[in-house]
């Protein structure tokens, strides 16, 4: 079997990754800022986040995204001497 061929049958047998959706909702739940609606649009959200990761959405514009989402606000740390 050529090498081409060995990529793609080893492709097709690849699991695909399943998330903790407990977790998961305890993260967006416990943490300030998500602010979603109720469960369903919490999940509703992070499997969006992992179809624009399979769809090889580049991670500096899905980080973007992200915080364009969430209007997270780029601040620095100010050090106090």
């Amino acid at each position: 079997m050529g090498a081409l061929a060995t990529a793609a049958a080893a492709a097709l047998n690849m699991p695909t990754a399943h998330a903790d959706q407990v977790a998961y909702l305890v993260n967006v739940t416990v943490r300030p800022g998500y602010n979603f609606a109720n469960t369903d649009h919490a999940l509703s959200y992070g499997y969006s986040v992992c179809d624009r990761i399979v769809a090889g959405v580049p991670y500096a514009q899905l980080i973007s995204e992200l915080k364009g989402d969430f209007h997270t606000l780029r601040t620095s740390i100010r050090r106090h001497t």
